[in-house]
């Protein structure tokens, strides 16, 4: 180990409250995840690949908390993605820091009620 310690990532699937990894996602709905520790992390990466019958139109937001109860958008945070295909995204996410962060999913005006979406949460942090 360096001076600097290691860098080591974690990629965890990100589920529904329900505990569903292909999280549906039903015209207009809007739905959130189960929370995760934002703590500690230095970096973050999200992958999406939403799956649908027809339409896909998601607005994917990054909810925030200091207690791990009270979420919200934070002020300026820009949305994590629009997505409106069935390809496979990778983005980068920036937090605001937080102790916790979870998922809002918003369906858009033309999604299909088939529409579901998988979450993959890449974390970089230093040991």
């Amino acid at each position: 180990m360096g001076p600097f310690g290691t860098n080591i990532g974690t990629v965890d699937s990100i589920d529904n409250a329900a505990g569903t990894a292909a999280i549906p996602i039903a015209t207009t709905a809007a739905v959130e995840t189960k929370s995760f520790p934002l703590y500690g992390g230095d970096a973050f990466g999200v992958e999406l690949l939403a799956s649908s019958d027809g339409d896909v139109d998601l607005l994917v937001q990054l909810e925030e908390s200091m207690d791990g109860t009270n979420f919200v958008v934070p002020d300026g945070l820009a949305e994590v993605a629009n997505v409106t295909d069935e390809i496979r995204h990778i983005r980068q996410v920036s937090p605001v820091p937080a102790k916790y962060g979870k998922f809002k999913i918003t369906g858009q005006t033309t999604n299909d009620a088939t529409t579901t979406i998988t979450i993959n949460l890449f974390r970089q942090e230093q040991t």
